[in-house]
């Protein structure tokens, strides 16, 4: 039985090397783009989310003492509740979804860059 043979890298480094370091890596990490962009995306969904949440809890309390019986505050505050949970989860989800998408680029940009160096030292020996 034969193993499996490694993907190869997405990228490679440019051999230019009158570049500074992080501009010859840059093609590599070019290569994830699309993981990289879609984590910063959804992370700013859930910062937006976050900020939802004290917007939130002011219009429960400026609609809570504006009036309207203890029945109707009530309502108002269970709805309140609902919605600051649910953008609590959603929150929550995203930023750990967000997380997920980081580190799975992370890590294939770290696979990209050891397959690239183990190949250089194979055709070194």
């Amino acid at each position: 039985m034969t193993a499996a043979k490694p993907a190869s890298p997405r990228g490679s480094i440019d051999p230019d090397t009158s570049k500074s370091w992080w501009r010859r890596v840059l093609p590599i990490a070019r290569a994830h783009g699309v993981l990289f962009v879609t984590a910063i995306i959804i992370s700013l969904l859930g910062l937006v989310l976050q900020v939802m949440i004290p917007a939130q809890l002011n219009s429960t309390i400026n609609t809570i003492g504006a009036g309207g019986g203890a029945e109707a505050g009530t309502q108002v505050l269970v709805r309140s509740a609902s919605i600051i949970a649910a953008l609590a989860i959603l929150a929550f989800a995203s930023g750990l979804w967000s997380r997920y998408l980081q580190l799975k680029a992370a890590y294939e940009v770290e696979y990209d860059l050891r397959t690239l160096t183990f190949e250089h030292l194979a055709r070194m020996s």
